[in-house]
């Protein structure tokens, strides 16, 4: 894949929606297929996971293992790509989509998507493990040029590491989004320097927080909303992007401008 010219600044969207596990309503979850429908139909933002398989390999898929998705059975980080590539991520969800395989990371970021769509890239922690996942993430977005357009959704370790490879990195901050209701994430968030953070699930503090938040440069990711007036809420409130499983809602809401 050609690399983004770097003598012309590419500008990411500034707010939008963002295709949760891809267009997953429409094709099997967090892959490739997903992904390009996502990009196609025009999401400004396409989340996935990624995982390190036994052998090193980045896989992308959210479950840790490969049973609800695909016809095969398996931890992942107990698996060699080898296994993983052998089984079928798309005949679960339908017979048109049978033989479609399980992506790995490089695969994705070396897919036909546009260089002006967020790929927000959620990390994994792979304990002992780590350094060498977050070796091999790194180096494979090097090797494609697309950090212009990473959102890494991470921990605050993983970050920091990040910003040694890239120090125009864009984080999203995961570190005590358990707390995500409480200042205490929003104020580590602003202290970490992150361009986003998560909120999970709505709570009462949120116009306020988003208020803080805003106001030291940090984009807001909502997780997660589906139907319209939903979708419609959280944009009203501010939230910056929202993480939808129906795609196609949040769309129709986005290019409504009605919220």
């Amino acid at each position: 894949m050609a690399q983004p010219c770097c003598c012309k600044k590419i500008e990411m969207p500034a707010k939008g929606i963002c295709a949760h596990r891809g267009d997953l309503e429409h094709a099997p979850e967090s892959t490739i297929p997903a992904f390009l429908m996502a990009a196609d139909k025009g999401a400004h933002m396409i989340e996935f996971d990624v995982w390190m398989t036994v052998d090193g390999g980045l896989i992308v898929m959210h479950d840790h293992t490969v049973d609800r998705t695909t016809d095969g059975t398996g931890v992942i980080v107990d698996m060699t790509l080898d296994q993983i590539k052998a089984v079928d991520a798309g005949v679960k969800f339908g017979p048109e989509f049978a033989g479609t395989r399980v992506p790995t990371f490089e695969e994705t970021l070396a897919a036909p998507l546009p260089p002006n769509v967020w790929l927000n890239v959620h990390t994994r922690d792979h304990g002992e493990r780590d350094t060498e996942y977050l070796e091999k993430l790194l180096s494979a977005i090097r090797e494609t040029g697309r950090a212009h357009q990473i959102c890494l959704a991470c921990f605050a370790p993983q970050a920091e590491v990040a910003r040694r490879w890239f120090p125009d990195i864009s984080i999203c901050n995961m570190t005590e989004q358990s707390h995500a209701g409480s200042s205490r994430y929003v104020q580590l968030t602003i202290d970490l320097g992150a361009q986003f953070l998560q909120f999970f699930g709505e709570h009462e503090a949120m116009p306020q927080a988003m208020a803080l938040l805003h106001k030291h440069g940090v984009k807001v990711n909502y997780f997660k909303a589906d139907e319209p007036d939903d979708i419609r809420r959280m944009l009203g409130m501010g939230v910056d992007f929202v993480l939808t499983d129906k795609l196609d809602n949040g769309l129709m809401v986005w290019n409504s401008g009605e919220w």
